[in-house]
C-alpha cells in the first residue's frame, strides 16, 4: 500500500491506493495493445488514484474508439492532443511505467488490484458522508442506511450479473432473425472436414496436435499456420500467424513450406540444380508468400517468456491472431525453476501456453509427441492417454487432435520402407471443448508431406 501522496480524511483516515498497481496496468495496455484493453471492461478511468493514471486510461479508450493501435506515438499525440501530455509527466513518465513491467502476463491480477483498492476508497466515501449526515440529524436515518446500502454494495466490482430470462430471450430472438449460416470461428484450419468439426480456431483456445514420427504432425502444424495466414488476408486489421519451431531451423521450416505448395523435394529444393518448370513453381509460391503476414522464430532455445517475448516484437509489424508451437515437449523450462519431474514440467507449459492464448486473445496450436504405448497395441489410433508426459495437457486443451495413416503401419508391417503413393490419413478430434468430436479425413502426399481435403487437387495455393 503506498503512503504518498494520500489524501487526509474528515475522520482521519488515510485513503488507501496502489500506485505500483496502477503504473503496471497502465504499462500492460501500452505494451499489449488494444486487446489488453478491450479485456478490461470493468475498468473505468475514475478507478485510479492518481490524476494522471485516469488521463492515460482515457487516451487509451480514445485511440480505441478511433480504431487506432495502442502504443506509444499514438498515446503521445492522444495526450498533447487534449493537452494533457504534461498534466502525466510527460512522455518520460509513461516510458518510465513500461520500461518497470517485465511481462504483461499479470495483467488481470493489476485489474483486481486497482478495483480493489478503488472499491476500499469509495466505501471510506461514502461512510464518511453517511457520518456527517447522520450527525447532522437533517435526514431520515433510513434513508441515510439505504444509501449508505446502495453506495457500497458491488462498488464497482466488475462482479455484474445478468438476467438469464433476458439472455436466453435474446439468444433465441438471434438465432430465429437469422437469414443465413453464421460461422462462428475466427480462423480456419483450411480443411473443410476439420473446420466442420471444430468450427475453426477460436481466440483464447489452446489447440493440441499429437503424432507419432512420421504421421506429419510438423507439416500439418505449419500447413495450419499458412492456411490461417491466407484466411487473415481478408481481415481488416494487419493480422498474421507466428510460428516457434523449437525443433527445426528456419531454413528447415522454409524449405518444408517450399516444399509443400510448390511441390518440389525439399533435398531438391536446398541441394539440386532446378530445372525450368521447378523454377516457376518456386516462384508462384514466393508471389504468395509476399501477400501473407507470418513470422518464424526458431534457432534457438524456446521457454514460454520468450514466446511472449516474440509475439510482442511481431505485434510491432502486425497483430497476431495465431501462434503455432512446434512442438511442446520441446520448451524449455526457465533456469531458475527447480524442476521437480517432467510430468509436473510439461503441465506448468501447457498452462502457461494456455495463458498465452488468453492474454493475446488468440488461439495457440502446440504440437505435442506421443507415448511409444501407441506401437504396442493392435489398432494404433492414439488416444488421450497417449499424450507423453501428459501432465495437465488434457484439461489445458479445449482442443485435441492426433493424426493417425493406417498405410505408414501396413507398410511398416509388410517390411516395406519409407512412404510410397497417396494416404488417406485421419484427423481426430479426440476432445472440442466447444463443440463435437470425430475423424476429418484427408490426403497425404509423403513425396512433399503435404496434406489437402480429401478428394481434391494437389497443387493449389
Amino acid at each position: 500500500m503506498s503512503n504518498a501522496p494520500n489524501k487526509s480524511l474528515g475522520f482521519n483516515i488515510e485513503v488507501p491506493s496502489d500506485v505500483m498497481s496502477e503504473q503496471s496496468l497502465i504499462a500492460s495496455v501500452l505494451l499489449g495493445g488494444n486487446r489488453i484493453l478491450r479485456s478490461l471492461t470493468s475498468i473505468d478511468k475514475s478507478m485510479f488514484y492518481r490524476v494522471s493514471h485516469s488521463l492515460i486510461w482515457e487516451s487509451y479508450n480514445a485511440i480505441e474508439k478511433a480504431g487506432q493501435v495502442i502504443d506509444i506515438v499514438t498515446v503521445n499525440e492522444e495526450l498533447t492532443k487534449r493537452n494533457a501530455l504534461e498534466a502525466c509527466g510527460g512522455l518520460a513518465y509513461i516510458m518510465q511505467c513500461a520500461e518497470l513491467l517485465p511481462s504483461t502476463q499479470n495483467f488481470e491480477s493489476y485489474a483486481k488490484l486497482v478495483t480493489d483498492y478503488h472499491r476500499r476508497r469509495e466505501i471510506i466515501f461514502a461512510s464518511e458522508h453517511a457520518s456527517k449526515r447522520a450527525s447532522t440529524g437533517d435526514d431520515d436515518i433510513e434513508v441515510i442506511i439505504k444509501d449508505l446500502n446502495n453506495s457500497v454494495t458491488f462498488v464497482n466490482s466488475g462482479n455484474q450479473t445478468d438476467d438469464l430470462s433476458k439472455l436466453i430471450w435474446d439468444t433465441t430472438n438471434e438465432a430465429i432473425l437469422r437469414d443465413e449460416d453464421k460461422l462462428d470461428f475466427s480462423i480456419g484450419s483450411g480443411y473443410t472436414e476439420v473446420d466442420s468439426i471444430t468450427g475453426g480456431w477460436r481466440n483464447g483456445e489452446l489447440i493440441i496436435l499429437g503424432g507419432r514420427p512420421s504421421m506429419g504432425k510438423s507439416s500439418l502444424g505449419l500447413q495450419y499456420a499458412w492456411n490461417a495466414a491466407k484466411f487473415m488476408r481478408s481481415l481488416d486489421q494487419k493480422t498474421g500467424v507466428l510460428i516457434v519451431s523449437a525443433e527445426m531451423s528456419k531454413d528447415m521450416v522454409t524449405a518444408r513450406m517450399l516444399s509443400i505448395y510448390s511441390e518440389v523435394d525439399s533435398q531438391v529444393i536446398q541441394t539440386k540444380k532446378l530445372n525450368n518448370f521447378q523454377k516457376d513453381k518456386l516462384h508462384l509460391v514466393a508471389q504468395e508468400a509476399k501477400t501473407l503476414h507470418v513470422r518464424i522464430v526458431a534457432d534457438k532455445t524456446v521457454t514460454l517468456g520468450g514466446i511472449r517475448d516474440a509475439i510482442r516484437d511481431t505485434q510491432k509489424s502486425f497483430h497476431v491472431g495465431l501462434v503455432v508451437v512446434d512442438y511442446l515437449q520441446m520448451i524449455a523450462m526457465p533456469s531458475s525453476y527447480k524442476s521437480e519431474n517432467r510430468t509436473r514440467d510439461i503441465g506448468v507449459i501447457s498452462r502457461g501456453l494456455k495463458d498465452i492464448a488468453r492474454e493475446f486473445a488468440c488461439p495457440v496450436i502446440a504440437l505435442s509427441s506421443l507415448s511409444r504405448a501407441v506401437e504396442q497395441r493392435q489398432d494404433k489410433r492414439p488416444m488421450m492417454s497417449d499424450l507423453r508426459e501428459s501432465g495437465d495437457i488434457e484439461s489445458d486443451a479445449d482442443v485435441i487432435q492426433f493424426i493417425y495413416r493406417a498405410g505408414y503401419y501396413e507398410r511398416k508391417q509388410d517390411g516395406e520402407e519409407g512412404d510410397q503413393g497417396i494416404d488417406k490419413a485421419e484427423v481426430i478430434t479426440a476432445k472440442n471443448r466447444n463443440g463435437r468430436t470425430g475423424v476429418s479425413l484427408l490426403e497425404f502426399n509423403p513425396n512433399y508431406a503435404k496434406f489437402s481435403d480429401y478428394g481434391s487437387d494437389f497443387f493449389d495455393l
